[in-house]
């Protein structure tokens, strides 16, 4: 009897000790199933740009981007030239389709793809405006003055001319333009949008020098100065100095 009594509890344990293994046989390929989901779950790739067509164009030119891992919807993605979101067209994995927006200044900018996973490189796009052409024969109304694109300075699209400007800040110091005399120019190769012009009067030497912004495509003269003057003290391009 007492034989039979133990071999019942043996046969209890023992089942016991099976049934806990088994729990935790379970236990183990569940932690194991989490551990490859984890494993086989993997972030958003660095979107990767490696070409943009054309490479230079006006407000409103669509643009085509070239690359990989863009993902296959835009789904929070944008594309930047310079610091300014652009409209998207299209949204490829590989490619993308957008627009030049209006009212960038004549220059270059870097074109940047960001998605949840980075920031691409950037590639460069210039932005050239057209100049109007006058019609066959007419005669331009403005007074005779050097060639503002002979010195790099930008004046396609622009609403007024930087000798207009400059005429207006001469009228506003109580100043006659037609007794000023154009002497020299100086444009920015890093940004055309900012330039100084050098004047000096009829009679005398006196000169004055003015430092003039390209803004919302108008011309504007940010200082005009009988002193020399520092362009860069006054936000220009660190390239821009007179004389």
């Amino acid at each position: 009897m007492r034989r039979e009594a133990g071999s019942v509890r043996y046969s209890r344990a023992r089942h016991s000790t099976t049934r806990g293994l088994a729990v935790l046989a379970v236990a183990a390929c569940l932690l194991a199933g989490i551990i490859v989901a984890g494993c086989g779950s993997s972030a958003a790739s660095v979107p990767v740009l490696s070409s943009i067509s054309p490479t230079s164009g006006q407000s409103g030119t669509r643009i085509t981007l070239k690359g990989k891992s863009f993902g296959s919807t835009q789904s929070g993605g944008s594309v930047r030239i310079g610091t300014q979101v652009v409209s998207v067209k299209r949204w490829s994995d590989t490619q993308i389709e957008v627009e030049a927006p209006p009212g960038l200044a004549d220059a270059s900018y870097f074109v940047s793809v960001f998605t949840r996973g980075g920031s691409s490189k950037g590639l460069s796009f210039t932005v050239k405006s057209v100049a109007a052409t006058p019609p066959q024969g007419s005669q331009s109304t403005q007074p005779t003055q050097p060639s503002s694109s002979s010195s790099g300075i930008q004046t396609g699209r622009a609403n007024n001319t930087p000798q207009d400007a400059l005429k207006q800040s001469l009228q506003a110091q109580g100043q006659d333009p037609s007794s000023w005399d154009f002497v020299n120019s100086k444009a920015s190769n890093i940004d055309p949008a900012w330039a100084v012009f050098d004047y000096q009067k009829h009679e005398g030497t006196q000169h004055m020098i003015f430092l003039e912004h390209l803004v919302n495509g108008t011309w504007t003269v940010l200082i005009s100065s009988t002193e020399p003057i520092n362009p860069v003290n006054y936000g220009a391009p660190a390239d821009l100095t007179y004389p």
